[in-house]
């Protein structure tokens, strides 16, 4: 059951995401289904059902049919900025899972308009574990994810979305998996 979208305040227009700061889901405003690139219908919502630190996450609900590569992309409405240090790289996030195997990557867009993809792990645990990728990995499936420009990662950068993939193809079903407390370090 699809969990109704919240109406809570978004995070600062200057907020910056950092390792001091986090992206709480508390306020991270009302993202939505990339209608146009998504392989597979989902959902994401503030959510009040669980919590690694407050008392809302973010809920990424999806149903794969497992007829093809399915996946889901969430975009923010506003990108979020992170602490344009350079030698902040890592993105992490606190992953709740629902006993599937997915894999969790993270969208981010530099400076020149170039979009990336970062990939944060596999989600693979119905216990909260953190997931991590590097900004800048050229490593499948990271990568250039559109925008296509000068080929490295020109600070600063802001994170733009989120994107949910089956690991193997013939996954079908419907689940969701929480987020919270995504920093960069």
């Amino acid at each position: 059951m699809p969990a109704a979208a919240a109406a809570r305040p978004t995070e600062a227009p200057n907020c910056a995401i950092s390792r001091n700061t986090p992206l709480s889901c508390e306020a991270a405003g009302d993202w939505l289904r990339d209608d146009r690139d998504s392989r597979s219908a989902g959902e994401i919502a503030i959510s009040a059902e669980q919590a690694r630190s407050g008392s809302h996450s973010l809920r990424l609900a999806y149903e794969f049919s497992g007829s093809a590569d399915d996946y889901v992309i969430f975009l923010a409405p506003r990108a979020f900025r992170i602490a344009n240090d350079r030698e902040r790289r890592f993105l992490k996030v606190w992953v709740l899972g629902d006993g599937a195997t997915l894999n969790l990557s993270a969208i981010i867009e530099d400076d020149e308009g170039e979009l990336w993809k970062v990939y944060m792990g596999e989600i693979s645990s119905t216990e909260w574990q953190q997931l991590d990728g590097y900004i800048g990995d050229m490593t499948w499936p990271s990568g250039v994810y559109g925008n296509a420009g000068n080929g490295q990662v020109d600070f600063p950068v802001r994170l733009r979305g989120l994107h949910l993939d089956d690991v193997t193809s013939s996954f079908a079903g419907p689940g969701a998996v929480y987020l919270d407390d995504l920093t960069v370090e």
